[in-house]
């Protein structure tokens, strides 16, 4: 490139001499390319800008496999959409994959000494995949433990920790946890507890669907309330 270019120089009018149209048309053409970065002896595979009438309908960005290297640039390295500042290169877009799921109708069970699958809390997983998790759970029962775990497809595997709080700080805890259920935290009968939990969940080669499990031991009511959430970041 020879920039900086305009494409003044290149204009012709009435008084243009036909002997000069082939130099006007040439400095057309270099200032076209320099300008738009369009290369002019390459052949271009696919359009990088696409419209129709009623303006830009898409822009095709190729894989730079690098970041921005010059104050104001964007590309696309792999999944992500990166932009330099002039000070650094920041992450704007990612194609990584981010799920969420609300707990918006109340779910009682009673006289159940178990698990269940949750009726809203779920969500398909890719095969040969890793996904960042996080749960919010709010829970109301009569007396015993609370159990929490999770089924998934076959050959899943998970790593997460609890952090619990029923009103009382000395009752806060985090531990080591796989996708069995089991007893994560004390139910108080008229204290509504609170559950958060993060970890990591990873896939074999089947897909399916990660789905959150709850109840009570030993036998009591239990009831999973309304504004919980489940979060999932594929990795």
């Amino acid at each position: 490139m020879a920039l900086p270019d305009q494409l003044l120089s290149a204009r012709m009018n009435d008084a243009t001499r036909c002997i000069l149209i082939d130099n006007h048309l040439a400095a057309f053409e270099g200032a076209t390319s320099e300008i738009l970065g369009i290369p002019l002896n390459t052949d271009i595979a696919a359009a990088g800008f696409l419209f129709d009438l009623l303006g830009l309908t898409r822009i095709n960005l190729q894989d730079l496999a690098g970041d921005p290297a010059a104050a104001g640039d964007l590309a696309r390295n792999a999944t992500l959409l990166k932009w330099h500042d002039s000070v650094a290169v920041r992450e704007l877009l990612t194609s990584r994959k981010r799920i969420y799921v609300a707990k918006t109708i109340r779910q009682p069970l009673l006289l159940i000494s178990g698990v269940v699958d949750d009726n809203e809390l779920f969500s398909s997983l890719e095969a040969s995949s890793y996904y960042f998790i996080r749960a919010h759970i709010r829970y109301f029962g009569s007396h015993g433990f609370f159990l929490m775990g999770w089924s998934g497809p076959a050959g899943f595997a998970m790593d997460w920790n609890i952090m619990h709080r029923r009103g009382d700080p000395s009752l806060e805890m985090s531990v080591n946890l796989d996708a069995a259920a089991q007893a994560v935290a004390p139910v108080a009968s008229g204290i509504v507890g609170s559950l958060w939990a993060q970890g990591v969940v990873r896939t074999d080669v089947t897909p399916g669907t990660l789905t959150l499990q709850w109840g009570c031991f030993p036998v009591g009511n239990i009831e999973l309330m309304i504004h919980g959430a489940l979060h999932l970041e594929k990795m």
